[in-house]
């Protein structure tokens, strides 16, 4: 007895970051040495996604090595859940 739980990120359907777009509900089936139950516990998923678009940032530096500037973006979709952002740096658009 007591409370259980499972941690874990699951990808599905087309690979996108955004988008949840093939399982709908989780099911737990409690399981011992004899046998597993047959009627599970379900739960539907709710998926929150927060994205932003258009991103832009002028180098208000003017040192040939070094950037420096404010970055802005507009934030959209679900932002209930959102808490912050990362910001990163990297040599193309690839990540």
């Amino acid at each position: 007895s007591g409370l259980q739980h499972a941690a874990f990120r699951l990808l599905s359907g087309a690979l996108s970051p955004t988008r949840n777009e093939t399982y709908t509900h989780f099911m737990v089936y409690a399981q011992s040495t004899l046998a597993e139950q047959t009627t599970p516990a379900t739960l539907q998923m709710v998926d929150h996604v927060a994205y932003v678009d258009y991103l832009r940032f002028v180098d208000e530096d003017l040192g040939l090595a070094s950037i420096g500037g404010e970055i802005r973006w507009n934030a959209l979709g679900d932002l209930t859940l959102a808490s912050g952002y990362s910001i990163y740096v990297d040599t193309d658009s690839g990540g």
